[in-house]
C-alpha cells in the first residue's frame, strides 16, 4: 500500500490525515491531531459510526444486489459482485492492490453459503481494528 501511495494517481490526497494516509506521519495518541487520552466518549460515536456503515453497507451490498446479480449472472456473480464491490472503495486506490482480493474473498463467502451474517461479521471484524486502536488509545 505505501509502495502505491507513492504514485501520483494513487496517492491519498493531501487533506488527508496521517491515520488514512500512508504519506504522513501518525502522532502516537492522536487522531487527526487531536489527542485521545481520555476522550471516552470518542469509542462511543466511532462504534455508532463503524455500526451504520457496516450493517447498511453488507445490507445493500450483499442483501439486495447480490441476489440480483445472481439471478442474472449465474455462478459468475460472486466474481462481477466481488469486482464491483471493491471498485465501489476506490477513494482507497492506494489500497485496491488489498481490497480486490478481500472484496472477492468476502463476496465468494458470502455467495457460498448464501448467509448475509458472513459478510457482516467479516467486514466488521475487519473494520474494527481503528476502534480497538482508539479504545486503547482513549484509555492510555
Amino acid at each position: 500500500m505505501n509502495n502505491l501511495a507513492q504514485h501520483s494517481f494513487f496517492s491519498p490526497p493531501s487533506f488527508f490525515p496521517a491515520e488514512i494516509n500512508p504519506n504522513k506521519a501518525a502522532i502516537s495518541g492522536t487522531m487527526m491531531d487531536y489527542s485521545l487520552a481520555g476522550q471516552y466518549w470518542l469509542p462511543i460515536v466511532y462504534f455508532i459510526g463503524w455500526f451504520f456503515n457496516i450493517f447498511s453497507e453488507e445490507f445493500l451490498w450483499r442483501g439486495i444486489i447480490l441476489p440480483r446479480q445472481v439471478e442474472r449472472f449465474g455462478t459468475k456473480a460472486w466474481l462481477i459482485h466481488g469486482l464491483m464491490w471493491g471498485l465501489w472503495h476506490f477513494f482507497w486506490k492506494w489500497q485496491l492492490v488489498m481490497l480486490i482480493p478481500f472484496a472477492l474473498f468476502f463476496t465468494f463467502a458470502i455467495y457460498k453459503s448464501k448467509n448475509t451474517w458472513v459478510g457482516i461479521i467479516s467486514h466488521g471484524a475487519l473494520n474494527a481494528i481503528p476502534l480497538i486502536m482508539i479504545i486503547i488509545e482513549v484509555f492510555r
